[in-house]
C-alpha cells in the first residue's frame, strides 16, 4: 500500500523530483498517499504530532543561523563568558554534537570531540544554556529536527512500534 512506503532524500530538489516520478509511474491518485519529502521533512511531521513527548513545544518554530548563533551567543553572555569563545566556533561545535546525537550532558560527561585549546565545561553549559533558550522560546534549530526524533523514538518503544508498522517500507 502507497501509504506503507517513506521514500526520502537530502534535499527539497530531489524530492520534488522524486515525488513527481512516482507520480508518472504510478499515478497521481497513488502517489498522494505515499509519503516523499527530505529526512528533515519527515522528522519534522513525526516532531509536529508527538514531539511534545521531548520538549518540544507544540506549534514550535524553527530558528534560522543567524538566530542560532544570537542564541549562543546571550548564552556566553548569561554566564559571563562573551568573547572568551568565538561565538561560531561554539555554535558550530553544538551542530557537530546534535548530528552525533550527542546532548549538553553527553558532552559534559566528557564525550565528543573539542578543538584543543578550548574548555568542555564552557562549552557544555553553554549548549545546555543554548537548549533551554530554545525552549524558552518555542522553537528548534534544523539540526533538532533530527536529533529530537532520534530523541523521540529511542525513548518512546510504541511510537516506535507505530511508525514501524505504518511505514513498512523506507527507501
Amino acid at each position: 500500500a502507497p501509504g506503507n512506503i517513506a521514500a526520502m532524500t537530502f534535499t527539497n530538489k530531489a524530492a520534488r523530483e522524486m515525488a513527481g516520478r512516482i507520480g508518472e509511474l504510478v499515478g497521481p491518485a497513488r502517489a498522494k498517499d505515499l509519503s516523499v519529502s527530505t529526512f528533515h521533512s519527515f522528522c519534522l511531521k513525526i516532531l509536529r504530532e508527538h514531539g511534545h513527548a521531548v520538549g518540544v513545544a507544540p506549534r514550535f518554530g524553527i530558528v534560522d543561523t543567524g538566530d542560532q548563533i544570537d542564541l549562543v551567543s546571550r548564552a556566553l553572555k548569561e554566564k559571563q563568558w562573551g568573547g572568551t569563545v568565538p561565538v561560531e566556533d561554539l555554535h558550530g561545535a553544538i551542530s557537530r554534537w546534535k548530528n552525533e546525537l550527542l546532548g549538553p550532558e553527553d558532552i559534559l560527561a566528557g564525550k565528543g570531540r573539542l578543538a584543543p585549546g578550548y574548555d568542555r565545561e564552557v562549552f557544555g553549559r553553554v549548549y545546555d544554556l543554548y537548549e533551554r533558550q530554545l525552549k524558552i522560546n518555542r522553537v528548534i534549530d534544523f539540526d533538532d529536527c533530527i536529533f529530537k526524533t532520534y530523541l523521540l523514538l529511542r525513548d518512546d518503544q510504541e511510537l516506535q512500534k507505530t511508525l514501524a508498522k505504518k511505514f513498512r517500507y523506507i527507501l
